[in-house]
């Protein structure tokens, strides 16, 4: 068998601390270097998320003016338009007392104010809704919806949510 070939490296080296000391100073440099590229990337996706709440902000404020434009205009149909402070007031008691925003509110209860005709049975209802939905986990306006169409004789839609009537009592 043949022997592999060898090498052989001699290094003679001499102690001189101008090496040590540029290696520090070059990572101290490459140090602040990363430093402030952190502090670039903090501010750009930190903008980058202010940009994107104050986005959403917008959305969420210009779908709470469309819900309540559209109460507005209900409660003008119905004739009820005397009783617009109140309703507003009722709706943002209920916004603060249960922590659900108004676009969530309003739908529901413009449903059942469509189907009443009138305001103190609407609140009424409504704060049944309220309380199914919280019993049962389903949504405010499905709750609602089913209580209007309850009101109007459909006792189907109550049976779907599951709040523990019988079909004798859903027929009665």
């Amino acid at each position: 068998m043949a022997k592999p070939p060898s090498l052989v490296v001699s290094a003679l080296a001499t102690w001189n601390g101008k090496a040590l000391a540029k290696g520090k100073k070059e990572i101290s440099q490459f140090d602040q270097t990363v430093n402030r590229l952190g502090k670039t990337f903090t501010k750009v996706f930190g903008a980058v998320a202010i940009a994107s709440f104050a986005k959403s902000s917008v959305n969420a404020f210009i779908e709470s003016e469309k819900a309540a434009a559209k109460l507005r205009t209900t409660v003008e149909n119905l004739g009820l338009s005397f009783q617009q402070p109140a309703i507003e007031d009722y709706l943002k008691s209920l916004s603060l007392q249960f922590g659900i925003i108004d676009e969530n509110l309003i739908p529901g209860f413009q449903r059942l104010l469509i189907v009443t005709k009138d305001v103190a049975k609407a609140q009424s209802l409504f704060e049944t809704a309220l309380n199914v939905s919280a019993g049962t986990g389903k949504d405010l306006t499905t709750v609602a919806t089913s209580l209007s169409k309850a009101y109007l004789g459909d006792n189907a839609a109550l049976g779907r949510l599951g709040v523990g009537l019988s079909k004798a009592q859903l027929k009665s």
